[in-house]
């Protein structure tokens, strides 16, 4: 056992350890471990951008994204795809081939395309389109945090020729719902645009569980798909797959698969004709031996049984929440995540559920915090394999919830004040929104609310700015 990382395996964390299992899955664990430790020692000089020295590299793909698709309902003849290191590359690379496919069929310019969204899009969408110059329109979801269909083809009709693609989620990052992918592509086909479903989360979960059709390749309109196998598939960080299907093109009538505008060529260079099918160019090749030696190692009967546990806890725990009149379920919880908040009919100040957060991190529940109030967690093959874990949630929610209910009171009466919001994705840091409690000064309190998403963006900027280089006194 890793000494130093004791502490951060005993508790049940929200979506970071998919891998560390209890006793029941404890064998599977061990093989894995042993299995990728081999391969990698067999494997780790590869280098896939060198073919023909390295053809495995392209062999492992072909298989991965075959495999993959097949669990959305793909044709091996039609379906194509890459692998890439996580669902954010695999969401960016999606992204940069619709632009290109807008440059080339609708006639743009840099940063003229524009990706439709709903709100409860993953912020890697956002990153895609900072990255690669697009504009982002955002519609709202419905009371069960779905897409709004009435609001997307509204917004369809107003952007006209700038649109590029629409995205969808199964599920969704903050509430873990599960948008009306047939819907939406049935819209993006009538528009003559692409559709991006963002499976990172829940793929290996929706595709086993009954009441979800998965096979969105099947349907006219989908025209990629992004899922990660170092998820729920059970490969090591970090291995996604994006899958593309065949878009309307005018340079190849009447379609194209949408990979065609994923290379890249540069063949007057004075090292020789020069090309890499995706954004890097040596790359190693263990990432995608990995994911598939994890598919063949658990099958789909293994993948089946591991995604209804985990649905089975999901629903135990939502089913324990909506008993708690202090908390309200947010969405249906179809999948592999459930979300809540403090009842608003409480009364309790804004803030109240990150001190919950809080009580139940250190209870050995860690949650992952959402902006606007709202926690959600994430149930992985380890909490599901584990039978007293929908115990050890009952008991730390209810106990958290005493607790934040004291404090809720010394709240009303002035003696403290709550955090103020989410902070930095991953961590259970900073709150982003300014509270009288997380600020320097009332000066600064107030320039935060003032100047808000500039600040905001600053300040993330340089966290990052001082964890690329820890020794620097200075600061931006």
């Amino acid at each position: 056992e890793n000494m130093a990382n004791k502490k951060y395996f005993e508790k049940l964390e929200s979506e970071k350890l998919f891998l560390e299992n209890p006793d029941d899955y404890a064998k599977l664990t061990i093989s894995l471990g042993e299995l990728y430790t081999y391969s990698f020692q067999r494997s780790y000089l590869w280098n896939s951008l060198h073919e023909a020295e390295f053809g495995a590299g392209y062999w492992l793909s072909y298989q991965v994204v075959r495999m993959v698709a097949d669990l959305y309902g793909g044709e091996p003849d039609k379906v194509m795809g890459l692998i890439t290191s996580g669902g954010t590359e695999s969401l960016m690379t999606a992204m940069r081939l619709y632009r290109n496919w807008g440059m080339v069929n609708r006639n743009h310019d840099i940063g003229q395309g524009v990706v439709l969204v709903c709100e409860s899009i993953h912020a890697a969408v956002n990153k895609a389109c900072i990255a690669y110059d697009l504009k982002i329109e955002i519609v709202p979801v419905d009371k069960l945090g779905k897409c709004d269909i009435p609001a997307l083809k509204k917004a369809v009709k107003r952007i006209g020729n700038d649109l590029i693609t629409i995205v969808g989620s199964t599920p969704s990052y903050t509430l873990g719902v599960v948008d009306p992918i047939k819907e939406i592509a049935s819209i993006a086909y009538e528009a003559g645009v692409g559709m991006h479903v963002d499976s990172c989360l829940g793929g290996f979960i929706v595709n086993f569980l009954d009441h979800i059709d998965s096979d969105f390749l099947k349907l006219p309109g989908v025209t990629s798909i992004s899922c990660d196998t170092h998820k729920n598939g059970w490969a090591p960080k970090g291995s996604s797959v994006v899958l593309t299907n065949d878009i309307r093109d005018i340079l190849h009538e009447p379609k194209v698969n949408l990979m065609f505008y994923s290379a890249y060529a540069v063949p007057s260079w004075d090292g020789g004709i020069y090309g890499t099918p995706q954004n890097p160019g040596s790359q190693h090749a263990t990432h995608m031996l990995h994911a598939y030696l994890a598919m063949l190692r658990i099958g789909k009967n293994g993948y089946r049984k591991i995604a209804k546990n985990i649905h089975r806890v999901v629903k135990r725990c939502s089913e324990i929440i909506e008993n708690d009149p202090r908390c309200e379920l947010l969405g249906d919880s179809p999948a592999n995540v459930f979300a809540w908040r403090i009842n608003p009919k409480l009364g309790w100040e804004k803030g109240a559920i990150y001190a919950l957060a809080h009580e139940m991190s250190q209870r050995n529940i860690v949650l992952s915090a959402m902006k606007g109030d709202r926690v959600h967690y994430c149930v992985t093959g380890r909490s599901s394999a584990d039978d007293s874990f929908v115990h050890k949630f009952e008991a730390s929610l209810k106990e958290s919830l005493d607790v934040t209910e004291g404090y809720a009171k010394d709240v009303a009466a002035g003696k403290c004040a709550f955090p103020g919001d989410a902070g930095l994705y991953g961590t259970m840091e900073a709150a982003m929104q300014p509270s009288s409690e997380n600020t320097k000064s009332a000066v600064e309190y107030y320039s935060n609310l003032i100047l808000g998403h500039r600040v905001a963006c600053d300040a993330i900027k340089s966290h990052f700015y001082g964890l690329l280089d820890p020794f620097r006194t200075d600061s931006l």
